[in-house]
């Protein structure tokens, strides 16, 4: 069924492959690829993305007009072909993600498929739709799913695969605890449109989107296509037990936290604390951040049934 905010995909007979070679899943990807788009009739170009330079990639990606871009990698590869993407206003051109990486959060807000055979297929059938998203942008990066600052910061990426297969969502408990064991709660200054707030805690959460690459949403109502951005503040370690018992009744991990909704933000700390971008560091605060509506179009997947 098609959501009235998504359009089917266009049939795609010439794509570009953008594929990050150092992504979290050791396995053969060309010719996976190779095969199912032969069987598909699609004509397809890679390109072997090289660390720190995917703009040119996405360049030479885009000047080639292919009918969409399919992304092999993690959350943070995606994440900087989206930054690329952006500053090209390439807001039409449809992108597929394939997964490939550690957390795969995006692919799996999507509805990708984990295993790849499974992803091409889909795309090769058209079991897609092309949806509008917005995206975050914080100084010169772009986000699809969150930023993470203070104590949580690329704690989801540090949740192996291995660990969420085989534990679910008590993998995230684990990470949590791991990276939170020595986290202290100290004041956070956060504007929003213009509004000030103080909280103790230790991390906010500015979030665009809800995937997390759990069993779980990270928060109810969070909508990549709502123009605003969500404000999240984690006020101690004790979260990590009250996102489990939320995720037990299928709750979002952090509902009922302290939160906040708007299109510019702006979060800083006394002492500077890390900054993660869909897992990736950028660097310390203070940080702005801001949305971009509806500017990337990203391809839902749907079951073999048709249903989104």
């Amino acid at each position: 069924m098609t959501r009235p905010d998504s359009t089917p995909a266009l049939p795609m007979r010439r794509v570009a492959i953008l594929i990050n070679p150092a992504s979290g899943k050791d396995r053969p990807i060309l010719a996976p690829i190779n095969r199912a788009l032969a069987e598909a009739g699609i004509e397809w170009t890679p390109w072997i993305l090289k660390p720190q330079a995917e703009a040119p990639a996405v360049e030479e990606a885009l000047a080639t007009k292919p009918d969409a871009i399919w992304i092999y990698g993690g959350d943070g590869t995606i994440a900087r072909v989206a930054t690329a993407m952006v500053r090209r206003r390439a807001t039409g051109m449809p992108v597929a993600v394939l997964g490939g990486g550690t957390a795969n959060a995006l692919a799996e807000m999507l509805g990708a498929p984990d295993d790849l055979d499974a992803v091409l297929e889909a795309l090769g059938d058209g079991r897609v739709e092309a949806r509008r998203t917005d995206v975050g942008i914080a100084g010169d990066h772009a986000f699809l799913l969150r930023a993470t600052i203070g104590a949580v910061a690329g704690m989801t990426s540090r949740t192996s695969r291995a660990e969420k297969d085989r534990l679910g969502l008590l993998a995230y408990a684990l990470s949590s605890l791991r990276t939170l064991k020595a986290a202290g709660r100290q004041p956070f200054r956060i504007v929003v449109d213009g509004e000030e707030h103080e909280h103790d805690a230790i991390s906010v959460i500015v979030a665009n989107a809800d995937g997390t690459g759990l069993d779980a949403a990270l928060a109810s109502d969070l909508d990549a296509g709502d123009r605003r951005l969500d404000v999240l503040i984690v006020p101690d370690v004790g979260w990590v037990t009250r996102a489990l018992a939320n995720a037990a009744v299928g709750s979002g991990l952090l509902d009922g936290c302290p939160r906040y909704r708007g299109r510019e933000i702006v979060v800083s700390a006394p002492m500077p604390v890390d900054v993660h971008l869909d897992g990736e560091p950028i660097g310390k605060t203070p940080v702005a951040l801001d949305i971009r509506p509806a500017a990337l179009t990203l391809l839902h997947y749907r079951s073999s049934e048709g249903s989104s």
